[in-house]
């Protein structure tokens, strides 16, 4: 399975965490993020890290636009960039540092292009699966808070 190692100090002790295929929420918020950090320069809910299947990579997008994250001393401001072994990402003033990509060969997804990544919406009457290219804070259908929501990999067609 393709994943990625970060790692970092936090009160003077390393420490690690891999990321998979699915989407991972970074922030200082235990209620919206996947991977809770303790520095308070953090933002709730700071930068969303992903595996693109098609792209075959590992890709970091921005969750706030006022405290952006400084990816190898480049501002993301909008969009996402590409993330690479050696990587440092600066949230606030915690450093992330990527220390190891690992990528196997294609994945079912990316020979299936009617399958698609996002997250899905916790509130049982919707569970519409929002792509994450337009993931936001709330279900774009029923306004519901994603914090809670389950990471997806689904056929297209699922999604409304």
């Amino acid at each position: 399975m393709s994943k990625l190692t970060l790692s970092w100090v936090e009160a003077g002790i390393t420490k690690s965490y891999q990321i998979g295929l699915t989407m991972v929420r970074i922030g200082r918020d235990p209620a919206r993020c996947d991977l809770v950090l303790a520095h308070p320069t953090v933002s709730g809910l700071h930068v969303v890290i992903y595996f693109d299947p098609q792209k075959q990579s590992f890709w970091i997008r921005s969750m706030r636009e006022s405290n952006p994250p400084v990816v190898d001393g480049r501002s993301l401001l909008q969009g996402e960039i590409e993330l690479n072994t050696n990587s440092a990402i600066a949230l606030g003033q915690q450093i992330l540092q990527i220390t190891k990509i690992d990528i196997d060969a294609p994945i079912a997804t990316q020979a299936n292009p009617n399958h698609v990544y996002g997250l899905q919406c916790p509130n049982l009457k919707c569970a519409k699966i929002s792509p994450y290219e337009r993931i936001t804070l709330v279900c774009p259908w029923c306004g519901t808070s994603l914090a809670g929501a389950a990471s997806s990999i689904l056929p297209s067609q699922s999604i409304l």
